[in-house]
């Protein structure tokens, strides 16, 4: 019991010092292209934490658009057997201001979410601060160029992050 427990905690750690990474690169997202508030990003960022404490999170790409054309994107891959033990810090957060600013963040959860009963769903979402709703926006982000990588990782969590541009 007490390995089991020993685990859970430091898993939840683990998640929660990756996901405050995340979350400064987020607002910092957010701040820099006037495109969302910085309350809306803790709202997403609380969402995402919980979904992550879950291992129902397995990949999270935010996208600026300047209406409809798509300027940046970040992928972040969540991952809970990471081998990497050395860790980037937040940073490359400053993203331009375009006209018509729009910050999209979209979800990709991992099997074990999709598993899920309605009924365990419905006690998940009692637990996010925001409604989630499926998208059609494309995430392979062909249409942009490869532009950067960090790592942010804590014992067996890691969030790699891809940065493309146009």
């Amino acid at each position: 019991m007490t390995s089991s427990h020993t685990t859970t905690t430091t898993f939840t750690q683990d998640v929660q010092n990756v996901m405050r990474k995340f979350k400064a690169d987020l607002r910092s997202f957010a701040e820099s292209t006037g495109a969302m508030t910085v309350e809306r990003a803790d709202s997403i960022c609380h969402d995402l934490e919980v979904m992550a404490l879950h291992r129902y999170l397995s990949r999270v790409d935010i996208m600026l658009y300047s209406g409809e054309s798509k300027h940046l994107a970040a992928t972040y891959l969540f991952n809970t057997q990471n081998e990497r033990r050395d860790t980037d810090r937040s940073g490359a957060g400053i993203w331009p201001r375009v006209t018509d600013p729009r910050l999209f963040v979209v979800l990709t959860h991992t099997p074990a979410y999709h598993a899920l009963q309605p009924h365990e769903r419905a006690t998940l979402s009692t637990a996010l601060e925001l409604s989630w709703s499926p998208t059609d926006l494309s995430t392979d982000h062909s249409d942009l160029t490869t532009a950067g990588a960090r790592g942010y990782t804590s014992n067996s969590v890691a969030l790699e992050r891809k940065d493309y541009r146009k």
